[in-house]
């Protein structure tokens, strides 16, 4: 398809590989003489390790970039598509997120200068998680949620979206799946409800055509049509809190699932909001006599990560964020 789409021959290569950490991609120059690199190997506990013994492991430092990393420098790439797992992340306190994933970043961003040397138009898509757990897929989330700046200059193709409902036909197989299981009541004919389980299963069928969609629309004018909006800006008052998007957001919903206000003490605090074209308006609702002076409005970061319903126009699920609002 891809190459009807283009005309011309495609060429993939797949350099995948399970359990291999983002720093495997990079130079060994580039971890030496960067100490905000260096300092981030030590906290996750990467041994940088002596250069002759990177050949007997795949994922040591700078394996991976001595395996594909010389190779595809030499060649015309159009497209890098970077689906990174929760490897890097496994062991990080939630205190130091912020800091950590920030150096990630910067570490990311050195791979692809790297991968794009010689090819200045390649276009780079970071997936953001395929997972089926909440306990996986936060992980990543809160480490691109807390350097989302720095994570726009990529394409994000989202997928948290991508889940089926399905009804459980056998509730204790489903607990053996360890897959999320809800429980609604349904009506039926006779006097009594009945309770019903559904679990919510990826869809690697939409997962594989929204990256499709995404990069055989080279144009801006097509590829923006797939691309999920982030916030970019948030001006926040003692009556609302204005937040920004990079596109227009749809306005036909009645609650936005997802989308907490948290003050410092931890409370949730209650909100109403209105949509107008890339704007989103949140108004907390609070006693006269309260100030709400240190607070943090987090979307997509919730244990049920199945159902988060802030979409672009274009139906792309808006990014997850989390901002702190300080006095």
């Amino acid at each position: 398809k891809l190459y009807e789409s283009l005309k011309m021959p495609v060429a993939i290569i797949d350099g995948t590989l399970s359990k291999v950490h983002a720093d495997a991609w990079l130079s060994r120059d580039s971890v030496l003489n960067r100490q905000a690199i260096i300092k981030y190997l030590d906290y996750i506990c990467r041994p940088i390790g002596d250069e002759e013994l990177i050949p007997l492991n795949q994922d040591a430092v700078s394996a991976m970039y001595n395996t594909y990393n010389k190779i595809l420098s030499d060649i015309k790439i159009s497209c890098i598509i970077w689906s990174q797992g929760q490897s890097d992340f496994k062991s990080i306190d939630e205190k130091d997120y912020y800091n950590v994933s920030s150096a990630y970043c910067y570490l990311l961003s050195l791979i692809f200068s790297e991968l794009t040397l010689n090819n200045k138009d390649c276009l780079i898509y970071s997936i953001q998680e395929p997972f089926n757990d909440a306990s996986y897929a936060n992980t990543l989330r809160l480490a691109q949620a807390a350097a989302t700046y720095q994570l726009n200059s990529m394409n994000i193709i989202p997928t948290y979206d991508l889940y089926d409902k399905v009804l459980v036909e056998n509730p204790d197989e489903s607990k053996q799946l360890e897959l999320k299981v809800t429980t609604e009541e349904i009506e039926t004919e006779s006097e009594e409800d009945i309770e019903v389980e559904y679990n919510y299963v990826f869809s690697y069928d939409k997962y594989i055509e929204r990256i499709k969609k995404v990069i055989i629309n080279t144009s801006y004018e097509l590829k923006k049509q797939y691309l999920p909006a982030s916030y970019s800006n948030v001006v926040a008052t003692s009556e609302v809190i204005t937040l920004t998007f990079t596109s227009q957001l749809k306005d036909n919903i009645e609650e936005i699932d997802g989308l907490f206000l948290i003050d410092e003490e931890g409370n949730e605090i209650e909100y109403t909001f209105d949509i107008d074209r890339n704007h989103l308006y949140i108004y907390p609702v609070i006693e006269e006599d309260v100030e709400l002076s240190n607070y943090t409005i987090s979307y997509g970061l919730n244990e049920d990560i199945y159902i988060c319903n802030l979409l672009s126009s274009n139906d792309m699920p808006v990014l997850p964020f989390v901002i702190n609002i300080n006095e």
